[in-house]
């Protein structure tokens, strides 16, 4: 059975999905940036303590210090002992902006309030949560810092230089400082809330994209190999059916001999004209790729084809597909013909030989159902290059199904049956009347 596993080589996420993610590189630059804060605090205390000649509540302002450099260094030593999921991440994000909205609002409580040139810095934070954060939360820490802001413009210790003024009401200066914190507040959480989600998704499809070149290219290679070793087969297999067909007129075979050689020469004429379509194919894929069939006859006549190739199984077809033409992909050939060797496989591992092949409708897709008796577990189908369990690797036969519907729209399923794996093929159809494939 072939088991899909991820390719250590395929790429990984940017730098900057990662950091707008909310992982641990978030938290590692928000972390530096809080220690960047409190070194500034510290340094803007002493120098004001060196340079004005009014005084200001330093205690308290070394006690908001203080315990945002306690907070820093807690966090710090959570953060190198357990790195956090993404889900907790987001939550740490959030919680530790809100630490610095607050750090911030304690500061400016004590010079100033809503008058300090500093209360801008509230954007900060802000800016932080609508580029790294999920809406809700960006909203959360917005909204947050505009009732500090608020807030300030009431309730502050006003610097030595304003007590003039206390009594003057709010000037329109300040107001007008508070208005432009809102709306620049309200233009970042909006505009770097999109482009994040815009980079976010982006990113997502370029992985998408970047897994679908690895399959297509994994598949092309294989492509190549397939037709190098029908080239290699045609000689031989012609070699076969000349010595078979010399046995056949042999007059001392008895009656079981007989059916044996008339079952290899069916078995060698089927296989010589598999690897004659593959052929094909490749020298004209333009015009073979697609056929008008009858749906219910193709689905027998391919069933049939691989159940004389292997007289071993017990092989039961419920075909509910109706007898009209329409237009295939060759495709869905090589398809069947993998699923029922991957059930025949998993069969053998367990002595047993019957598989159940089911056919039919579902809307405007074909469906074909393929249950063996393997009892093994489920295949996984992802997209990534698949890492055959077979000897010599030879089982990349699952990559090329998930290709080919993927190509054409479908899809490949698995799910547990009563005693081993479904595999479940959908595939849309054209509608009838259209000469194109789907």
């Amino acid at each position: 059975m072939t088991v899909l596993v991820p390719d250590d080589g395929a790429a990984g996420p940017s730098v900057w999905q990662d950091v707008t993610s909310a992982g641990p590189r978030t938290l590692d630059i928000i972390l530096g940036l809080q220690w960047l804060q409190t070194a500034t605090l510290a340094a803007a205390i002493v120098a004001a303590r060196a340079t004005l000649a009014d005084p200001l509540p330093y205690p308290a302002l070394w006690t908001i210090a203080g315990a945002y450099a306690l907070w820093n260094a807690v966090a710090t030593l959570h953060h190198r002992r357990q790195r956090p999921p993404p889900g907790r991440a987001r939550v740490l994000l959030a919680a530790h902006l809100s630490v610095q909205a607050c750090t911030l609002a304690g500061a400016l409580y004590f010079t100033g309030g809503a008058t300090s040139p500093f209360v801008s810095l509230f954007l900060l934070p802000i800016a932080i949560a609508a580029l790294c954060l999920r809406l809700p939360a960006a909203v959360a820490v917005a909204a947050l810092c505009a009732g500090w802001y608020t807030l300030l413009m009431f309730f502050y210790v006003p610097l030595a230089a304003q007590h003039g003024h206390a009594t003057a009401g709010f000037s329109f200066h300040v107001v007008g400082m508070w208005l432009n914190f809102l709306i620049s507040a309200g233009v970042i959480l909006i505009l770097l809330s999109w482009l994040s989600r815009l980079t976010r998704d982006q990113a997502a499809r370029l992985a998408e994209l970047q897994e679908q070149n690895l399959r297509h290219a994994h598949v092309i290679a294989l492509g190549g190999v397939a037709a190098g070793a029908a080239h290699s087969l045609a000689t031989p297999l012609s070699t076969v059916a000349i010595l078979l067909d010399e046995l056949a007129e042999d007059p001392g075979l008895d009656g079981g001999q007989r059916d044996a050689v008339a079952t290899a020469r069916s078995q060698v004429a089927l296989t010589r004209e598999r690897l004659d379509d593959v052929l094909g194919a490749v020298r004209l894929d333009h015009v073979r790729t697609h056929e008008a069939r009858n749906l219910q006859q193709t689905v027998d006549r391919l069933v049939g084809n691989w159940r004389l190739l292997h007289p071993e199984m017990d092989l039961h077809l419920a075909n509910a597909l109706p007898a009209r033409p329409c237009t295939l992909d060759a495709s869905l050939s090589d398809s069947l013909t993998t699923l029922l060797d991957n059930a025949a496989e998993a069969n053998r591992a367990r002595d047993a030989d019957r598989i159940d092949v089911r056919a039919g409708l579902d809307g405007d897709a074909l469906v074909i159902e393929v249950e063996d008796r393997g009892g093994g577990p489920v295949p996984d189908m992802g997209s990534a290059p698949v890492e055959s369990t077979k000897p010599g690797r030879a089982g990349a036969g699952l990559l090329i199904v998930q290709s080919n519907l993927y190509r054409l729209g479908g899809h490949l399923t698995f799910r547990a049956g009563d005693a081993g794996a479904v595999a479940r093929l959908r595939l849309p159809l054209p509608a009838p009347g259209d000469g194109a494939a789907p």
